[in-house]
């Protein structure tokens, strides 16, 4: 009892008591604890930056494979609509005019 309140008389002084290493060690568990949830956490956005990096070239590249399919549909669609015009002309004027 003796020892306990002479160690709290001195807590606000320098003299480290088994209170102050349990403080630290407690101290010392949270903040580690802490930094690996921040690595952790590092981690992972640098995992999810990879992946959109990836994602976004797909992107880019089906958006190109997009634009050529779009070139190529209306290619097709000048096409379709000139043999229909032509269909039509040599329906009503005959092979030769049509």
């Amino acid at each position: 009892m003796l020892k306990k309140t002479i160690a709290n008389a001195f807590k606000k002084h320098y003299f480290c008591t088994a209170d102050y290493y349990i403080t630290m060690a407690n101290e010392e568990l949270l903040v580690s604890g802490i930094e690996y949830k921040v690595r952790k956490l590092i981690e992972s956005n640098n995992l999810l930056r990879e992946e959109n990096m990836k994602l976004e070239k797909m992107l880019e590249k089906i958006q190109g494979d997009l634009e050529n399919l779009q070139g190529e549909l209306d290619i097709k669609n000048n096409e379709f609509l000139k043999l229909s015009l032509a269909k039509a002309l040599e329906s009503k004027f005959g092979v030769e005019k049509g």
